[in-house]
């Protein structure tokens, strides 16, 4: 994989990460400024929250979706060297930690992913 291509999967990979942290922060401010108002909150200044809320978390969910079926093919078809217990184990971490395994496994298996030796002239002699 060439290193654009790394560096765009990197920049996907750390997405739900950062949708996570926006939601919250969103849920943080306007429970502030509810506070900040008297406690008085009418369903009209809900109804944005959820609404913008539920468009974040369905469009991270599809690209959790897509990461997964990326990651878990990357895992046992491309790395088909890698011991069973290994597998299982990132399996396992990926399907049930994805938000936070997903941008280390990119770190650690696709971004460093090692390159193939180069062959030089004075080597095939």
């Amino acid at each position: 994989m060439k290193k654009p291509a790394k560096l765009l999967l990197g920049a996907l990979s750390l997405t739900p990460l950062v949708g996570l942290f926006y939601i919250v922060f969103q849920m943080v401010k306007h429970f502030n400024e509810m506070a900040a108002a008297g406690g008085a909150a009418g369903p009209e200044q809900f109804a944005g929250l959820v609404e913008e809320s539920l468009v974040v978390q369905g469009a991270t969910f599809l690209l959790v979706l897509g990461l997964l079926g990326y990651y878990l093919w990357h895992l046992f078809v491309r790395r088909a060297d890698e011991d069973l217990i290994m597998k299982l184990l990132w399996s396992m971490l990926l399907l049930f930690g994805s938000v936070i395994t997903i941008p280390l496994y990119w770190l650690l298996y696709i971004w460093s992913e090692p390159r193939p030796a180069r062959v030089t002239a004075a080597q095939e002699a």
